[in-house]
Order: C-alpha cells, then sequence, then structure tokens
C-alpha cells in the first residue's frame, strides 16, 4: 500500500536534492521517571541451611532482617539460627527485582546526564557572562586612551585579558592604569617572577633583623611583553586628578 507523509526537502550547494526526516517525525527521547520499588508480597517458608544467616538470607530475596524477624516472633536473635529451622518470609521475585534495578540505573544515568548538561550550561553562561565583562573593560580602557600604550585581547577560553606592551613599561604604571591590586598581576602571570627582578627595599625593624621587601613595581617590561588580567580585578583609570575631575 501506498504511504503518504510530508517530507522536508532541502537542496545542497550542488543542486541536488537531501530527504531529511519526515516532519512529524522527529520525536524527543522519553524522559524516565523514577521507579517505584517493588514490595515484598509473596510468602514462602524456607529451611536454614547451615551458615545461612538473617542478613544472607534478606539479600537472596531482596528484603529485610527487621521484616523477616517481624513475622517470625520466634526469632528473638539474629544471630540464634539453628540448622533446619523453618522460617516464613515475603520476598521480592528476582525477575520484579532485576527490572527494578535495571530501570533505576537508566533513571540515574539519565539524571546524572541532566545534572551534567546543566553545569555545563551553567559554566557557559558563566564564561558568556566573563568575556562580555572583559570587553566592557577594554571599551573603558580604549576610551581613556590606553590603547596607545597597550594591545587588548579577550581570551575565549577564560575570559581573561590579555595586554601586551606597544612600548616599554613599568608594571607599576600597568597597575596604577588599571586600579590592579598589589600582587594580581604576579598572581596571573608566575613567569613574571622569573623573567623580571624586582628593587629590594630594606627597612629595618628589631636590631640584627632588617625587614626586606621587594618592589615589583619598580620593574620594566618590555615592548611585546603579555600579561594576563582578570576583568574582576581591572578597573581602568585616568590617574587620581583626571578621575576626580571627570
Amino acid at each position: 500500500p501506498d504511504i503518504q507523509a510530508d517530507y522536508s526537502v532541502s537542496s545542497n550547494q550542488s543542486g541536488s536534492q537531501q530527504i531529511q526526516i519526515p516532519i512529524g517525525q522527529q520525536t524527543q527521547p522519553k524522559e524516565l521517571q523514577p521507579p517505584k520499588k517493588p514490595v515484598a508480597t509473596k510468602t514462602k517458608e524456607i529451611e536454614i541451611k547451615d551458615g545461612e544467616t538473617l542478613l544472607a538470607i534478606a539479600n537472596k530475596y531482596h528484603t529485610t532482617v527487621a521484616d523477616i524477624m517481624a513475622l517470625n516472633p520466634s526469632i528473638k536473635n539474629e544471630n540464634s539460627l539453628r540448622i533446619g529451622q523453618k522460617i516464613t518470609i515475603k520476598y521480592i521475585p528476582d525477575e520484579v527485582w532485576n527490572k527494578y534495578q535495571s530501570d533505576l540505573k537508566a533513571y540515574n544515568h539519565q539524571e546524572a546526564v541532566k545534572a551534567e548538561e546543566a553545569w555545563k550550561a551553567e559554566q557557559a553562561q558563566k564564561l558568556n557572562d566573563r568575556i562580555k565583562k572583559a570587553n566592557e573593560k577594554i571599551s573603558i580602557a580604549k576610551s581613556q586612551d590606553y590603547a596607545k600604550y597597550y594591545d587588548f585581547k579577550v581570551d575565549q577560553s577564560s575570559g581573561n585579558i590579555i595586554v601586551t606592551l606597544k612600548a616599554d613599561r613599568k608594571l607599576g604604571d600597568m597597575r596604577s592604569d588599571f586600579r590592579l591590586p598589589g600582587g594580581h598581576l604576579r598572581e596571573m602571570n608566575p613567569d613574571i617572577t622569573k623573567k623580571y627582578t624586582p628593587d629590594t627595599i630594606h627597612r629595618f625593624g628589631k636590631p640584627g633583623q632588617p625587614w626586606r621587601t621587594y618592589d615589583w613595581d619598580a620593574c620594566e617590561a618590555k615592548k611585546g611583553d603579555s600579561f594576563i588580567i582578570s576583568p574582576d580585578k581591572m578597573n581602568p583609570s585616568q590617574g587620581f586628578w583626571k578621575d576626580l575631575v571627570n
């Protein structure tokens, strides 16, 4: 018999037509619902064998030690079973229990996938927000004529700002230009401690115990040197007096 269906047809660049999935037949996978744990309803009498424990019996028949003892008031202690002793249990058949375990595994996998997708979406949104903030900070810096001294670029994988010097410039001047907190350049660019040598400042504290500090701001970076700056910490400034006037 003839079967009629509405198909969407498209043409590729060579002009040949491609038949796609029939319209109306593109279905999403059915979302699984949490399976309901089966209840032990079937009853049977079993005889205790050598080495058997209530816990082992409960696990074998998918019930609990407490339920077995409730059905058998004569059992006062779960460790006092006798070989040949007969007890009554309510149990879940293996096929019912196995299906429940299979459905539970599928449901848990589905939920894990959903959680991972939600996490990835959240991380992507955070990155997009960070990239947006980085571009905004770069726009502010350019509006303050800092493009004369720096080239700016956004790292799309982290959202950090990459600043490249167009001329030699001290680290302290860069820190002042962008109002960076002390230590931020070294935190974001660990190679600074290998590439530059800071001035040493000696201050005297207790007798025989001079304080020694390092002036990283005095280090002069060279044209072409690049630095990573967090958009959260970068706040372009024209300096105290110009900011006060503006």
